[in-house]
């Protein structure tokens, strides 16, 4: 009798982000979009033996941010990419909202604030 060996499963991928907030400055006038703001998403398994983070996308919980650029579909173990967000002011008063970036890593999704404050219209 012949036994074959069932492969051991890779460590499950880490996901870390750089910085817990954006702030966009009172620069850009309302209904004018913003330069993209980044933040840096990394899979925080080894080289060698970490598992393959797959980003199963990001959200912005308010229209006033948008997702410019956003990372491929799956990132290596020791590997980053930059998530890029741009401020569209509906108004002059301040605005808030949450990037949440999903992926199936052990440590669920990453959050980072967001703000920013719009110059009057000219």
């Amino acid at each position: 009798m012949t036994r074959t060996s069932t492969p051991t499963p890779t460590s499950t991928p880490v996901i870390s982000i750089s910085g817990t907030g954006l702030a966009f400055p009172a620069t850009t006038r309302v209904g004018k979009t913003s330069k993209p703001k980044s933040v840096t998403l990394k899979n925080d398994g080894k080289k060698k033996t970490g598992a393959i983070l797959k980003i199963s996308g990001g959200t912005v919980s308010s229209s006033a941010f948008a997702i410019k650029k956003s990372c491929k579909k799956s990132l290596k173990p020791g590997k980053n990419c930059k998530v890029s967000v741009t401020f569209k002011p509906p108004d002059t008063s301040p605005q808030t909202a949450v990037l949440t970036i999903m992926g199936d890593a052990g440590t669920g999704s990453q959050t980072v604030q967001l703000s920013g404050t719009g110059l009057p219209p000219k």
